[in-house]
């Protein structure tokens, strides 16, 4: 951890901060994570919070092992044999599907980003999380099946993440990829990671039954989850297994070697430091927010050109009054876009959002979507959207506030959006219908209406799209704008329209048609005036 002479303040302050919002959630009767997940934004929204940094590979050290070992210990070896397909389904395919997802968002978002490097991204993000499954599970009140089958999945995905990020790495600084030899590395650190829990098992097995000294004892059943996990790392192998399987083989073993007295006090043991060790990274898990829009500040005070961020993560939101664990991930731009030399310079606004997004969704071949209704705060009122695919609520789309953007100390404008990808994942299709392109030239219309300032964007195009009819192709809205000489209350949305036919060149009397009965339509509907054709 870096924070300097902070840092003992910073770990007083975690503990405090996990103490009250854990009683708080308990009074409110809502699931821990979620108070820590929200304290954790708030706390890193307090100016003059200290940096803190934690280099990874301790974080792994220090976490996971422990974490897994506990989930494994207590878990029921017997359910866990009964519901083996749909977590092997879960823990390798569904791992894998993110890290495609994660793969095209990256490409799409950062510009130069190679397809090797994007996968390199996604398998690091990929795998749920093992700690908010446990954590989440045994206070939902879920069917039984339903709970083997999440903690099952979340103990073994990191399995397929890390096989899966080492075969990426390779692609990236060799050239090349081989499905051949990526299932053999998957395959070699599955089975190697077996071995070394199971022999470590056994061993820390023998030694137990031997002793009768419970702090001694209890000492051995920490240091268990590192003496499995440390030489499956060091030997290539998977350390996720190696942990998981000592795990539940002592689980199946402890009726034997120990005794009532040790067990107890051992439970307690684990109850205690696995509490701790879960509400510290949702607490962390809440800074990563703001720290995108603090890295956004950085940029911009040492005179870096556009930034363009994004972040992928686990968040908990209630839906229908019950908490849900949900992928999302989110996208933040500021400063001066890429214009090129023959444009004058301009700042990121809610186009170059809008159009990011419309990019991924193109990539993952999401159809029905639409814009609706601002979200409300921070953004601004009528340059954000509430994303919806389908029927359901996906995320949202805007510009942040002034008067927000001044509290993250910054000063351009800041566009962002989040979204569901979980939801993205339900909508995308592997199927990609194509059409040939048309022999005759399109014929190329801009379109401004002036509407009431409450009508939405989303619906003015959907009705575009309707009066439209079969020889408009593309309409994409490219400028929204409010004020003079507009009267108040009123806004300009600003459309361009592409027309054509796959059989003959429109003529203008065609094209002026569809203009028209396009006009007519929005101004039936909202009472839009054409400004300019």
């Amino acid at each position: 951890m870096q924070g300097g002479t902070h840092t003992e303040i910073i770990v007083a302050g975690l503990l405090l901060a996990v103490a009250t919002l854990v009683t708080l959630a308990r009074v409110v009767g809502v699931p821990y994570p979620i108070f820590l997940v929200l304290g954790g934004l708030a706390i890193g929204a307090v100016p003059g919070m200290p940096h803190v940094e934690l280099e990874p590979d301790l974080v792994l050290l220090i976490f996971l092992p422990p974490l897994l070992y506990s989930a494994a210990f207590f878990a029921s070896l017997r359910d866990l044999r009964r519901n083996v397909g749909p977590i092997s389904m879960l823990s390798v395919g569904l791992v894998l599907v993110t890290c495609v997802i994660v793969a095209v968002l990256a490409h799409a978002v950062v510009p130069g980003m190679s397809w090797a490097a994007a996968f390199v991204l996604g398998a690091i993000v990929s795998p749920t999380d093992p700690v908010a499954a446990t954590a989440m599970a045994t206070r939902l009140g879920l069917p039984r099946r339903v709970v083997t089958v999440v903690e099952g999945e979340s103990l073994i995905n990191d399995a397929t993440a890390i096989a899966a990020y080492r075969v990426a790495v390779v692609a990236v600084t060799a050239g090349t990829f081989s499905a051949w030899e990526a299932g053999g590395r998957f395959l070699l650190g599955a089975v190697g990671g077996v071995a070394i829990g199971l022999a470590v098992g056994w061993v820390i097995a023998q030694v137990r039954e031997r002793l009768d000294d419970p702090p001694v004892e209890i000492t051995i059943s920490i240091l268990t989850a590192y003496a499995a996990y440390l030489p499956a790392e060091e030997l290539e192998l998977s350390g996720v297994v190696a942990a998981v399987t000592v795990g539940l083989y002592m689980g199946s073993q402890t009726a034997r070697v120990t005794t009532a007295t040790t067990r107890m006090q051992g439970f307690a043991m684990w109850q205690i430091l696995t509490f701790l060790l879960n509400s510290c990274l949702f607490v962390l898990i809440g800074l990563q927010l703001p720290g995108l829009l603090d890295a956004l500040r950085r940029n911009a005070h040492r005179h870096v050109g556009g930034a363009a961020l994004f972040d992928v993560g686990l968040v908990f939101a209630l839906e229908q009054g019950e908490p849900r664990e949900r992928w999302r991930a989110a996208i933040a731009m500021t400063g001066p876009a890429a214009q090129g030399w023959s444009r004058p310079p301009r700042a990121f606004d809610f186009f170059d959002a809008k159009g990011t997004f419309e990019t991924l969704l193109r990539a993952l071949n999401v159809g029905a979507w639409s814009l609706g209704d601002p979200p409300g705060p921070p953004f601004h009122p009528g340059r954000s959207a509430v994303v919806a695919i389908g029927d359901a609520r996906a995320g949202f789309i805007g510009e942040l506030h002034p008067s927000d953007i001044a509290g993250f100390d910054l000063v351009d404008r800041v566009a962002v959006f989040e979204l569901d990808l979980d939801a993205l994942m339900a909508a995308s299709s592997p199927v990609v219908e194509v059409q040939a392109p048309t022999r005759f030239p399109p014929v190329r219309r801009d379109l401004a209406f002036v509407v009431d300032a409450s009508v939405r964007a989303g619906d003015v195009q959907a009705e575009i799209e309707r009066a439209g009819g079969e020889l408009l192709g593309a309409r994409v809205l490219f400028d929204v704008f409010e004020g003079p000489p507009l009267p108040e209350g009123r806004m300009s949305l600003a459309f361009a329209l592409e027309l054509h036919a796959t059989d003959r060149s429109l003529t203008g009397e065609e094209a002026d048609a569809v203009v028209a009965r396009v006009a007519d339509a929005v101004a039936e509907r909202f009472g839009g005036e054409l400004r300019a054709g």
